[in-house]
């Protein structure tokens, strides 16, 4: 068992670093956040000056070689997270890895196995998972006050600019990777199954990923759920969880703004369901590095991570047929 403060490591100076697991990191009294790596040593020099972060790295290895890190957070490009997971579980790191886990099903089974046959915890970062919102909301539909579940509506885009990296296919770009992959979580959690069913359509315009996507997943129970995501459009993000009596809707779900709301709606009356307030990242970091601490029970276990890259792969799948 692992007792004490953690000591945190991040690979990657990316904007959700930023804006988001820098600011979770240092605010929990469960974690200590000691080291960050970029590409550029001067770039890692410059984060750590600004954050107050003790040490700085030039490359990823000189980081995950720093014996007294003991978890770190992977905020690299999709196509990255294989190779720099491997790297960690190789050097006794425990991961949080941005979502998705991976590019496709085989580096999700290879860093689940890699770290399982190191001893080391391997969490997807699905940060929604641990808000209050969602514990409401999951109690809401096992307390039966919608209903019969029948369907589910979600909705999330983005105006992507121009020049980040999700333009890129070669990284893993494209916004069914990128947002899609929420949908799909979302939906599997809620469903509390996998999908027996996949239809799926996209839209590229001139681009070389897609930038319009919607999915069609259809769960036991004659549960169907409708997906979109986007890159192109102003920011969006919607759900509606339908039953045979009532509609949860949840809106507004991004890292800025409006904090998210969530509605019970009966006929033409939207009643608005309070939950505890609190930061999911913040949760997101103390829910792994308690989970680490007590050495199981993660929430969720790599497992989960490796079966939403598995729909993700039928719905690209679904994609290159319909085409």
């Amino acid at each position: 068992m692992v007792t004490g403060r953690l000591k945190w490591g991040i690979l990657g100076c990316s904007r959700i670093t930023r804006s988001a697991l820098i600011p979770a990191l240092q605010a929990s009294d469960q974690t200590e956040l000691i080291g960050i790596a970029s590409r550029n040593l001067q770039t890692s020099r410059d984060w750590a000056a600004e954050f107050g972060i003790p040490r700085f790295y030039g490359t990823y290895s000189d980081l995950l070689s720093d014996p007294d890190i003991q978890v770190v957070y992977i905020g690299l490009p999709n196509h990255l997270h294989c190779e720099w997971t491997l790297s960690a579980a190789h050097n006794g790191k425990h991961v949080l890895c941005d979502k998705p886990l991976a590019c496709d099903l085989a580096e999700a089974k290879q860093m689940e196995s890699c770290c399982s046959l190191n001893n080391v915890m391997l969490m997807e970062g699905f940060m929604w998972r641990h808000h209050p919102r969602t514990q409401r909301l999951l109690e809401l539909i096992n307390q039966g006050k919608i209903g019969t579940l029948q369907l589910i509506r979600y909705s999330f885009a983005l105006p992507m600019p121009q020049d980040d990296w999700r333009w890129n296919p070669a990284a893993g770009g494209g916004a069914l990777w990128d947002v899609g992959c929420y949908g799909v979580n979302t939906a599997r959690l809620l469903c509390n199954a996998e999908p027996l069913g996949i239809q799926a359509c996209t839209h590229k315009e001139s681009h070389k990923v897609d930038v319009t996507t919607v999915v069609t997943l259809q769960f036991p129970g004659n549960v169907l759920v409708q997906i979109d995501c986007g890159f192109t459009s102003p920011f969006r993000y919607r759900v509606e969880v339908i039953g045979s009596d009532a509609t949860l809707l949840i809106t507004r779900g991004s890292l800025a703004g409006p904090p998210p709301q969530l509605y019970f709606c009966l006929d033409e009356e939207a009643q608005r369901i309070h939950f505890e307030g609190g930061d999911q990242f913040v949760r997101m970091v103390e829910h792994f590095t308690e989970d680490i601490q007590a050495g199981c029970g993660l929430r969720p276990p790599a497992e989960n991570g490796v079966a939403n890259m598995q729909v993700l792969d039928r719905i690209a799948g679904a994609i290159a047929a319909w085409k």
